[in-house]
């Protein structure tokens, strides 16, 4: 099977979602206001959003 290159960019995508997920997760239990998890929270809420029917 070949992929095309809009199969992979969505792989892609959906890899960077899990890790930021991940990560925002993970960075919750430590309270220091860095930017990397405020974009990941950020990141996460407006997929919520999104994702809202």
């Amino acid at each position: 099977m070949v992929e095309d290159g809009a199969s992979w960019w969505f792989r892609c995508q959906v890899t960077v979602v899990v890790v930021a997920h991940f990560l925002a997760v993970k960075l919750r239990t430590v309270d220091n206001g860095d930017a990397p998890f405020n974009l990941c929270h950020h990141t996460h809420h407006e997929a919520r959003w999104t994702n809202k029917d």
